[in-house]
């Protein structure tokens, strides 16, 4: 009985690799390969930004302007019920805030949380500008590929104001500033 299970497996395992020297021997092992390669080799667009141009927009967009009138709301509601506890809490989520922005703003702190607000709107900014994936820098490509910057289009799912196109110019000719003087910048840590 054991015999026939070996006996049918062997059958099975011949006719998968018969099956696929029939295909080899069809189109030939150097389509083959040629075929790897092609699809390895595809033309590819990458999309990157300034994630300090989407910070800067993002501080300026309604996004921004209603977290500000949620956490104002509720610190107006901490106070009128005399909660020090949540008055101190809401105040350090603010000072927290500020101090990621700066961050944002200034250096290479990763935006992706602000970008999250217009996710729904990523594959249309793609789409317009022609890529096929956006990611915030591109250390390393190949020939095959493209770096495209998508910045402004990004920006402008946030902002769609003349200054924030303005901001996405200025800021290509301002260096980042290193994260130990960022640091340093923003005032000492929260206790």
């Amino acid at each position: 009985m054991a015999r026939r299970g070996v006996t049918y497996v062997t059958l099975v395992i011949g006719s998968l690799v018969g099956v696929c020297l029939l295909a080899v021997l069809a189109v030939g092992p150097a389509s083959l390969i040629g075929a790897q390669e092609a699809a390895v080799r595809a033309p590819v667009r990458v999309g990157v930004y300034d994630g300090r141009a989407i910070a800067v927009a993002w501080a300026a967009s309604e996004h921004m302007r209603a977290l500000h009138e949620q956490v104002s709301a509720e610190m107006a509601e901490a106070e009128a019920a005399g909660d020090e506890e949540r008055i101190a809490e809401l105040g350090h989520r603010m000072q927290i805030l500020q101090r990621k922005l700066h961050f944002q703003g200034f250096g290479e702190y990763p935006v992706h949380e602000m970008l999250s607000d217009v996710e729904d709107l990523l594959p249309g900014a793609a789409e317009r500008a022609g890529v096929d994936v956006i990611v915030p820098r591109c250390d390393y490509h190949a020939d095959h590929v493209t770096v495209v910057d998508v910045t402004l289009e990004l920006v402008k799912l946030l902002d769609h104001s003349e200054r924030a196109a303005k901001s996405v110019d200025e800021l290509k000719n301002v260096d980042l500033v290193p994260f130990g003087e960022l640091i340093d910048m923003a005032g000492p840590p929260f206790g």
